[in-house]
Parts: C-alpha cells; structure tokens; sequence
C-alpha cells in the first residue's frame, strides 16, 4: 500500500508539473485526476480481498466482472491516446490528461483497498468471541478469561 501511495504522489506531483510546465489549463488537471480516482475505485472490483480464517491472511482473487474490468482498463491504457484524442486536440493536454488519470487510478485503487481491507478488519472484530461471534474451530471455550 505505501509504495502504490508513494507512486501515486509521484505522478501526481509529474501532473502537477506538466500542467504549469505545458500552459495547461487546471481544469483538465482536475477532470483527468477526478474521472481517475472514480476508475480507480471502480477498479478495486478487479481483485475481491477476502481473509482466509485460518491463516488470517487476507488474499485476493478476480471474479467474471473483475476480469471484465481489467480487460476494460487494459484496452483503454493502450488506445488512451486515440480515445482522449477525439475530445482534446493538443498533444500536451493530452498528456496532462493522461498522468493526471494514472494518478487518479491509483490514488482510487488505494482507497478502494483500504476501504476492503476495513471491512475485512470490522467483520473479523465482529465474529471474535469476545464480541459475541462463535469461537474458531477447536478454542476452548471452557476457560474463563
């Protein structure tokens, strides 16, 4: 998670400075790095975290719409030029767009994976014993703590 959030203000710093840099409008920042973030929460879909009960590790696997997503955003990361194309003419607000959407997706992927991680955490907090879920599977349950 730390390194996808120190990327991720990497290439929100390398937006930052292709827009001044360019004579971008800020606009264009705005829209490429909020259309982003919504993709990159959206994409979280791709990998579903799920807690395995008796290593307590939390794993990651993709399901039908999952891989639909990936392969939506694979096509889009290679035709991104020609897609943002019909819409903007000039080749450096294209690229402004484009990192300020690298940036989005992965600041959303970030936040979608700490918000499925958090679920994850609560839901465990939740079926602990202590908190009235049912004991793991050979506990003693006999002993008074």
């Amino acid at each position: 998670m730390r390194l996808y959030g120190l990327i991720c203000a990497l290439l929100i710093g390398a937006s930052v400075v292709s827009t001044v840099v360019q004579a971008v409008s800020p606009a264009w920042l705005v829209a490429g790095f909020g259309v982003g973030t919504a993709a990159g929460i959206a994409l979280t879909r791709i990998h579903l975290p799920a807690r395995d009960d008796e290593t307590g590790i939390v794993t990651a696997s993709m399901d039908a719409i999952g891989i639909t997503l990936l392969i939506s955003y694979l096509v889009f990361t290679l035709l991104r030029g020609r897609i943002l194309g019909q819409w903007i003419d000039e080749a450096s607000v294209i690229s402004t767009v484009s990192l300020a959407l690298t940036a989005g997706v992965m600041l959303g992927r970030v936040i979608g994976t700490r918000r499925g991680i958090s679920r994850l955490v609560a839901a465990a907090h939740d079926e602990s014993p202590r908190h009235g879920g049912t004991p793991p599977a050979g506990a003693n349950t006999d002993a008074v703590s």
